[in-house]
């Protein structure tokens, strides 16, 4: 079994420090030939299976009608019938986006998460878990997500008060003054040039873009190059187009986990529910064969560089 596990295997490395480009080969050649005993050069070496993809269902398509907003809600019981919280998760699919919109996405979900934790936690107190971050599905699929937990109030009303918070929003955004938006910005742009705490955090950015295959060893960078060009029009845009309620690619997924003691309070609010254009999941695994997938990302070009390596 061995022999055949560490054959279909392949090796992927980041050696990141004070280190030779020559003794960083030597260090996985090492590895290689302890791993593959019968293939002792990794360059001759046959892959006999191909790396797993990840690959994502895309939202946007589970319409008749394309470019129409979409909506999927998944909701079924807690397993541990003694938990008391309930819990919402939404997640607003964007999909493969480039770096400009990646930084607009960025900059929105900064806006979004002090005024949604002020009013969902601490005013409205829905719960003890609130929490907004940007989604990557995948490798490359965005997304914004909202989660909350809460033992005080059942899943369809906390998934009301995220709808209503997300409907003003877009207010304190138009009414938001020129110093406070730049602010803003500045902001967003410190936290993607935040310098590196320690050398394993510097190696885990590395790592991130060697294992999705993009090789972006600057994409923090550039993204906090177009947040410094924003201004309030693009934003709202972006907004228009995404996150309001009747955006036009606006593809939402709502999972939510009932506890037992909001089951009677959701069976009587599900009658309301029946009218609504939201697409019922009940089996998650039907769902996901019968909705289409995104392609997969293009393959970045990677340029060889000779170090002048000796390789035996």
């Amino acid at each position: 079994f061995a022999k055949g596990f560490w054959k279909h295997c392949r090796l992927e490395a980041l050696i990141h420090g004070n280190v030779s480009a020559q003794h960083a080969y030597d260090i996985t050649s090492m590895v290689w030939k302890k791993t593959h005993r019968s293939q002792p050069k990794s360059a001759e070496a046959v892959i006999t299976r191909a790396a797993l993809d990840k690959r994502i269902i895309d939202l946007s398509n589970g319409t008749s009608l394309v470019g129409s907003p979409s909506s999927f809600l998944y909701r079924f019981s807690g397993f541990n019938e003694a938990n008391t919280n309930s819990c919402v998760s939404i997640i607003l699919q964007m999909g493969p986006l480039d770096l400009a919109t990646n930084a607009k996405l960025a900059f929105v979900n900064h806006l979004v998460r002090e005024p949604a934790f002020n009013q969902l936690r601490t005013e409205e107190q829905l719960g003890y878990i609130v929490h907004n971050s940007v989604k990557t599905s995948g490798d490359h699929i965005k997304g914004l997500l909202f989660l909350i937990q809460s033992d005080s109030f059942g899943p369809i009303h906390v998934e009301n008060r995220i709808e209503t918070f997300l409907e003003g929003f877009r207010q304190r955004i138009v009414s938001m003054s020129d110093e406070d938006f730049q602010a803003n910005v500045n902001s967003v742009v410190a936290s993607f040039l935040e310098k590196n705490k320690n050398l394993g955090e510097e190696s885990s950015k590395y790592w991130h873009v060697i294992l999705n295959k993009t090789y972006q060893f600057e994409r923090l960078q550039k993204i906090a190059s177009h947040v410094k060009e924003l201004n309030k029009s693009q934003v709202l845009r972006f907004f228009d187009k995404y996150v309001a309620a009747n955006a036009e690619c606006r593809h939402k997924l709502c999972v939510q986990v009932v506890a037992k003691q909001h089951e009677e309070d959701v069976a009587t609010q599900e009658e309301e529910e029946k009218t609504s254009d939201v697409v019922r999941i009940k089996n998650p695994a039907d769902f996901k064969r019968s909705m289409p997938l995104f392609a997969m990302p293009p393959k970045a070009e990677v340029q060889m560089v000779d170090f002048g390596i000796k390789m035996v």
